[in-house]
Order: structure tokens, then C-alpha cells, then sequence
């Protein structure tokens, strides 16, 4: 099988973020790639482009030590893998650690590798991925841990407000939500005005508030998506616009939300991970 270059794989990211702009794929793509929030967006995009129903994705060898093989005649899906060097750190002192401790890991760049989605494989059966299926009790536990995991920064108020108003956040970090709103709703919002926040938004001026806007409701989007709150009936209205978007805006965008969603995911499964006070 002939791999792709670089160049083809970055062509066909460019190529494949505007079809999916130009025909109102953008939330869907989102949703997608919440469920592989720990891919880069660019990688994520190439799968979503090559198999929209993927679930799980691993090289060939990952899925042979997993006891599955590759049926016959399945076409691989091409994505970046980082180059990886180690070299010695010339700056530690050699008496004080080990010659094994003295190794750093540098990116060396980018090769284009083959992975293949689990139902692209036959064999054995799969333990549940904690990964890929996530329960925290609803949106009322969310709402609540997310309140109690970003409330030492963020003062949260809930408060009555225009129906058209889901809330906002102020200068001194207070957000006020819409009361009238649903749990889900309120949520939802509580994740985007947090993501303006982690961003500094209210300092950052070399940004348009449109960019703004989207780089917190594609983090919103993706973290509501992983933890399995479907929020598109409020974020399709924010993404339809940018059907005649700047590609380039879009991708640094992706690439933005990406890194502040996976940060906010982590934080917070943190949280959830830890015992209850007694």
C-alpha cells in the first residue's frame, strides 16, 4: 500500500475543512471529534474525513497486541505521528544522575502513519473502553462538579435574564447564567464562559470577537460532547456561520479549543476521580 506525503495528508486537511465548512458539516466534525478529543483536531479531521462512523482507531500492531487483525481489503486511514529523538541533556550533571536519567525526548517533526478503525478488525472482543463511554450522573452532577471545580476562580451566579440570554461573564471573573434556562442549557454556557475566561479573552486584542466566540464554543462543544451532553441544538447557531469563514481562522480556532477542551476535560475527570468527602 502507497503512503501519503506529508504535503498530501496537509492537502487533504485543507481540502477537507472547506467541503466540510461549505456543506454545514462543521458541528458534526466537532462532535466527532469530541469523542477523540485526544487526537490533534488536524488528526481528527483526517479520520472523520476517511470514516465518519470511527470509534476507535490503533495502528495495525496495536490491534494485533489486542488480539484483533485487519479484515481483508480494509483501506488504512492516514494521520501525523510525531518523530521522537532521544538525546542527552548536556546542561545535567552527569555525577548527579544517571546516563538514562541525562535523556530528553525532542520533536523532530511529523511522519504520515496508517491507523484502522475497530470496525475495520475482527477478533477478540474489546473490554469497555472507559474512554469512549462516559457516565457522571447527568447534567445536575456536571453542572454541580463543574461549579465546584472552576468556582475558586470563577464566581457563578444564577440569575433571571432575557430569554435570548444563556449568560455572560464580567472583567472580575463573575459569569451569571440565565435561571430561566434548563440545567443542560446552563451548563453548556457555564462551559463556553469558562473557556473565555481560560483564554483571557477580555486582555487578548489581537483577536476579533468572532474568533473569540468560536474558539469557546468549540470548546464548549467538545467538552459537552465527551461527557455526553448533546449541545448542538445551542452551538449549531455559533458554527453555521463560518460556512464562508476564513479556513485559516477556523484551523488556529480548532487548534485553540483543542488544547483548552482537553485541559478542561482533564481537570475535571480529575475531580471526579477523587474519593467523596465523608
Amino acid at each position: 500500500m502507497q503512503s501519503k506525503s506529508l504535503q498530501e495528508l496537509s492537502a487533504l486537511i485543507e481540502d477537507g475543512l472547506k467541503k466540510i465548512i461549505a456543506d454545514g458539516k462543521f458541528a458534526e466534525f466537532l462532535a466527532f471529534h469530541s469523542k477523540f478529543h485526544k487526537y490533534s483536531p488536524m488528526n481528527s479531521l483526517l479520520i472523520f474525513c476517511a470514516c465518519r462512523h470511527a470509534t476507535m482507531v490503533a495502528g495495525l500492531k496495536q490491534w494485533n497486541k489486542l488480539g484483533r487483525r485487519v479484515k481483508k481489503g480494509e483501506k488504512a486511514i492516514m494521520i501525523f505521528a510525531p518523530l521522537i529523538k532521544k538525546v542527552i541533556d548536556i546542561e545535567v550533571d552527569c555525577e548527579a544522575v544517571s546516563e538514562s536519567e541525562r535523556h530528553v525526548q525532542l520533536l523532530q517533526g511529523f511522519r504520515a502513519v496508517c491507523v484502522y478503525d475497530v470496525s475495520q478488525t475482527e477478533g477478540k472482543e474489546l473490554p469497555e473502553e472507559a474512554d469512549i463511554c462516559h457516565d457522571f450522573g447527568g447534567e445536575t452532577e456536571l453542572l454541580s462538579k463543574f461549579i465546584s471545580v472552576f468556582g475558586y476562580k470563577y464566581g457563578v451566579k444564577h440569575e433571571p435574564l432575557e430569554p435570548d440570554l444563556g449568560g455572560f461573564l464580567t472583567s472580575d471573573n463573575t459569569i451569571t447564567l440565565n435561571a430561566n434556562k434548563s440545567e443542560e442549557q446552563r451548563l453548556k454556557t457555564l462551559i463556553h464562559e469558562v473557556a473565555h475566561g481560560e483564554l483571557n479573552h477580555f486582555k487578548e486584542k489581537s483577536k476579533s470577537r468572532a474568533v473569540k466566540e468560536l474558539e469557546a464554543e468549540i470548546t464548549s462543544f467538545i467538552v459537552s460532547g465527551h461527557f455526553g451532553v448533546d449541545s448542538s441544538c445551542y452551538s449549531f447557531g455559533y458554527l453555521a456561520g463560518w460556512s464562508d469563514g476564513d479556513i485559516s481562522e477556523v484551523k488556529e480556532a480548532l487548534t485553540v479549543a483543542y488544547d483548552m477542551a482537553n485541559s478542561i476535560i482533564a481537570q475535571l475527570e480529575a475531580a471526579m476521580s477523587l474519593p467523596k468527602a465523608s
